[in-house]
């Protein structure tokens, strides 16, 4: 199996008229992504992305939540 890193664009809303919570929202309601999986794509859209180093930072506030997150 090979493992491509997957992230989610800012750019739905000017192009397709979704923003960006609407986009993870498709995620979970029509790809049936995890809430791990709707993580690991969030990590990787703030790592690939054009945002300063300090707010690439933040990635691990996103692992937290994870942690924290009730089982579905």
């Amino acid at each position: 199996m090979v493992l491509l890193p997957l992230s989610v664009p800012s750019v739905g809303g000017v192009l397709f008229g979704a923003g960006l919570l609407d986009e993870y929202g498709f995620g979970r309601s029509r790809f049936g992504l995890s809430d791990a999986s709707m993580a690991r794509v969030a990590e990787t859209s703030i790592r690939a992305s054009g945002a300063p180093w300090e707010l690439k930072a933040s990635v691990a506030a996103i692992g937290r939540w994870l942690g924290a997150a009730p089982a579905p």
